[in-house]
This record gives structure tokens, C-alpha cells and sequence, in this order.
């Protein structure tokens, strides 16, 4: 029984070092894409904003993260709210939205 449970052991800890390699590729794959990557979770906050968003935004990740994305984004060309825009999964759309303006204003 031990010797199963030490078994059990090694094999999760090989899947969780292998998880971490994965997870640590992606991270650098995300991160080199000079285009910007923001993810949202179900809120609509922001969980993700890669270097290159940070690039095109200005704006540091530690002040977007875990904002709602109409905090972040303000539409140029329109006055609904960024998360009203927000396509579905497989469509594409591309959205204006304005960059000057500070984050401290929100």
C-alpha cells in the first residue's frame, strides 16, 4: 500500500512540474506576442495584459488587473460600454477605443 501511495506521489509531482514548464512556455509565448493580449474572466475584469498591451496602451498591468474592461476601455466612436462590444467566441470585430486618458481619472 505505501509503495502505491509513494507511486501516486512521483506521478503527481511529475505532472505538476510538467504543468509548471507548459504554463511557463506559454507565459513567454504570451509575452513575446507584440501585439496586445488582454484576457477577461466571466466578470469582465481583466486577468491578463501582456508587455505588448502595456506597450500600446501605456499603461502599467498593475494598475488593469482585475478591473472591469469598461473601467480600462472607453469605445472612441461609440457610447456603449467596451463590455457591450465584445464579440463571440469564433467572431472577430474590431473596436476603437481611446488611449488618452489616465486611469487615475476612474
Amino acid at each position: 500500500m505505501s509503495q502505491t501511495i509513494e507511486n501516486s506521489r512521483k506521478d503527481l509531482l511529475a505532472t505538476l512540474y510538467q504543468l509548471r514548464r507548459e504554463k511557463n512556455w506559454i507565459n513567454h509565448l504570451l509575452e513575446s506576442i507584440v501585439e496586445g493580449v488582454v484576457t477577461l474572466d466571466n466578470y469582465n475584469r481583466i486577468t491578463y495584459f501582456s508587455h505588448g498591451a502595456e506597450k500600446i496602451t501605456g499603461w502599467p498591468r498593475d494598475k488593469v488587473l482585475n478591473r472591469h474592461c469598461d473601467q480600462v476601455f472607453k469605445l472612441a466612436d461609440s457610447n456603449l460600454r467596451f463590455s457591450k462590444r465584445i464579440p463571440g467566441a469564433g467572431e472577430q470585430i474590431k473596436l476603437l477605443v481611446l488611449l488618452d486618458w489616465t486611469l487615475d481619472k476612474i
